[in-house]
């Protein structure tokens, strides 16, 4: 998750921030990037996903395009 608005998040601030928080908790995001350090860290993680598709570890739905449909469709 990247947050970008410096109002939405410092502002109107601890509710927002506690669903970041709770997103983390409960695994639907794995890390959240704040402001500035979106600039140093995306190359990092676009570096990581590289090497974890290029290792066959990408994740459940890499490669299977089935994977990528709602269930429920």
């Amino acid at each position: 998750m990247i947050v970008d608005a410096y109002d939405t998040w410092w502002g109107k601030g601890r509710s927002y921030l506690c669903r970041m928080v709770d997103m983390l908790h409960m695994g639907l995001v794995d890390e959240v990037l704040f402001g500035r350090e979106v600039v140093t860290r995306i190359p990092e993680l676009a570096d990581e996903w590289l090497a974890l598709r290029s290792a066959g570890v990408a994740g459940d739905h890499w490669g299977d395009p089935a994977a990528l449909q709602d269930p429920g469709a």
